[in-house]
C-alpha cells in the first residue's frame, strides 16, 4: 500500500489558517489517528512566546476533543526541539 504524500496528509485545523500558522509558529498535521504539532520558529530555536503557547494550548485542547485523534506528537523544526521560553 502506497504511503500518502505530505500534501495528502496536511489537514487545516479550523482555528488556524495558513497565515495564522506562520504568525503562531505552530504547524498542525494529521495522518490517520496521529496529530503532529510542529513548533516552527527555527530562527529562535523554537523558543516559546505567548503566541506559541496559546496556539499549542488550543491545538492540544482541540486534539483532546477530536475522537479520531489517538496520539499527539510534539516536535520542533530545525536544529532544536525548543530553546525554552523567551
Amino acid at each position: 500500500m502506497a504511503q500518502p504524500t505530505r500534501a495528502a496528509i496536511m489537514v487545516r485545523i479550523p482555528f488556524m489558517d495558513v497565515d495564522a500558522m506562520q504568525d503562531t509558529g505552530l504547524i498542525v498535521e494529521d495522518q490517520g489517528a496521529v496529530r503532529t504539532l510542529r513548533l516552527h520558529r527555527p530562527a529562535v530555536h523554537n523558543a516559546f512566546d505567548a503566541t506559541l503557547i496559546g496556539a499549542l494550548t488550543d491545538a492540544l485542547q482541540q486534539a483532546g476533543r477530536a475522537a479520531q485523534i489517538r496520539v499527539v506528537v510534539i516536535t520542533g523544526a530545525g536544529a532544536a526541539f525548543s530553546a525554552g521560553a523567551t
